[in-house]
This record gives C-alpha cells, structure tokens and sequence, in this order.
C-alpha cells in the first residue's frame, strides 16, 4: 500500500471514530433517561407520589 492510501484509511478510521464516539454518547444518555424512568416508576408503584414533572424536556428529545 502507498503511504496516501495509508493516510487516507487512517482519515476515514478517525472520522469512523469519532461517529461511534458520538452514537455511544447518545445511547448513554438514552441509558440514563431510562433509568431515571425506571425509578420515577418504581416509586410510582409504591406509592411515592411526585408534584412536579420529572422530564421537562421529553419531548424536545422525542
């Protein structure tokens, strides 16, 4: 292989990378959200009660 194809696969696995870096940043979130979720409805069923909206943003991130 010459040393451009080199460089350029070198470009094209960085720019990968930081696509995959992204999506597992999203998918974390998307983690966190569901936890908190999973709580806020753990409590539900036990019969805490909650006065204020615990997701303001939901549907800004739908």
């Amino acid at each position: 292989m010459g040393e451009e194809t080199i460089h350029e696969r070198m470009h094209l696995l960085e720019k990968r990378k930081h696509m995959v870096e992204i999506e597992i940043q999203a998918l974390q979130q998307n983690l966190q959200v569901l936890n908190r979720k999973i709580e806020f409805y753990k409590d539900q069923i036990k019969g805490d009660q909650y006065e204020f909206v615990l997701y303001p943003n939901e549907e800004e991130q739908s």
